[in-house]
């Protein structure tokens, strides 16, 4: 219900629930050997960078963690055409709200990024000075969105008849993978996508997609 109707496809995770701890996955997880070895990366990747950059990569590990353990859904919005791409992060942060925040505001300004404080569609939020692609962050209540790309207002206008939940194709993809336990959900809009490809791409599609027929958004729930 955060997502824009039209949505071409996205990947979400319900975080860290009791379902995900009664997953294969979960406890391949917590194995022994597993732990040992994403340390082992963990540890590869702060002892690659010098002692002066050991705070920033924590910074960042811990806000990884974050986001791993909320609900989040990665979302393509839009592709082709003027925009090029607009693609969206969200992120529930419920209570660790406060924390993250601080912790993002410290890592931004250690890396020196130049944010500039904007407006759009009523909300207030940073944008990223300086990149090839607009880049917004910001909060709406406990809610983290990071966008890249155009259509912004799209994404922090919706409302709830103008949103994913409610649009027909969405609704009659997803009816068969809803429920309660859903730990990683996956939605794609094909007959959107390739639609879009095609008024957007000036080189004739391989033939394979070019004829693909058109199809009811696909759906997918673990």
């Amino acid at each position: 219900d955060r997502l824009p109707a039209g949505t071409l496809g996205y990947l979400a995770s319900a975080g860290h629930t009791k379902a995900w701890d009664t997953t294969a996955a979960s406890k391949l997880l917590k194995e022994p050997a597993v732990q040992e070895a994403l340390m082992a990366i963990a540890k590869g990747i702060r002892s690659a960078a010098p002692p002066s950059e050991h705070a920033k990569i924590d910074r960042v590990f811990g806000l990884v963690d974050v986001v791993l353990e909320r609900p989040a859904a990665l979302a393509l919005l839009d592709i082709g055409g003027p925009n090029i791409v607009s693609v969206a992060l969200l992120v529930d942060l419920g209570e660790q709200k406060g924390a993250f925040e601080s912790e993002l505001n410290e890592l931004l300004g250690e890396l020196k990024v130049k944010i500039e404080p904007v407006e759009t569609a009523g909300v207030k939020h940073q944008t990223v000075a300086g990149v090839p692609l607009p880049v917004s962050f910001g909060y709406r209540g406990n809610l983290f969105f990071v966008h890249v790309g155009g259509q912004l207002e799209k994404l922090l206008s919706v409302k709830p008849d103008t949103s994913l939940k409610n649009d027909a194709g969405f609704a009659k993809a997803f009816a068969h993978v809803d429920g309660p336990g859903v730990q990683f959900a996956s939605y794609a809009d094909i007959a959107r996508v390739i639609s879009t490809l095609r008024q957007s791409i000036p080189v004739p599609l391989p033939e394979k997609l070019a004829d693909h027929p058109p199809t009811d958004g696909q759906s997918l729930a673990l």
